[in-house]
This record gives structure tokens, C-alpha cells and sequence, in this order.
């Protein structure tokens, strides 16, 4: 008698894995045939990833981290 589980639990974790694995092989192969900078914003555009709205709060972080850099920079200068 063969035994099934009537559970997909042991199937779900795997599915995440090789899905992603899946869509990093079909970028880098895209990427080794073109322009790799197209084929990114292609496949963010295939997921809906709003990659204007990501470069925006990358903007925004390094220019506080800069921001933050700046302000301590010459109190350390003055402890020397």
C-alpha cells in the first residue's frame, strides 16, 4: 500500500527556492545575450516592482547617511 500525505506542507518549501532560482538563471541568461541593464528593468517590470520609487529611497538614504557623515566629520577633526 503506498502512502500518501494529504498535506502539501512538504512541498511548499521547495516551491520558493527553485522558483527564485528559476528566475535569476533566466536573468542571467538574458543578461549573457543583451544589455544586462535592459534585461533588469524588463524583469522588474514582468514583477511590477516599481524600481523608480526603489532608486528614490536609495537617493534619499545615501544622501542622509552623506548628510549624517558631514555633520560628525569635523567634530572628530577637532578631537585630533
Amino acid at each position: 500500500m503506498e502512502r500518501r500525505s494529504s498535506s502539501h506542507s512538504s512541498a511548499e518549501p521547495t516551491k520558493e527556492p527553485l522558483s527564485r532560482l528559476l528566475v535569476e538563471t533566466t536573468i542571467l541568461v538574458a543578461d549573457a545575450r543583451s544589455n544586462g541593464a535592459n534585461v533588469l528593468r524588463d524583469a522588474a517590470n514582468l514583477y511590477k516592482v516599481d524600481t523608480d520609487a526603489i532608486g528614490q529611497k536609495v537617493k534619499q538614504k545615501f544622501a542622509a547617511k552623506a548628510n549624517k557623515e558631514a555633520k560628525t566629520l569635523p567634530k572628530a577633526k577637532r578631537a585630533a
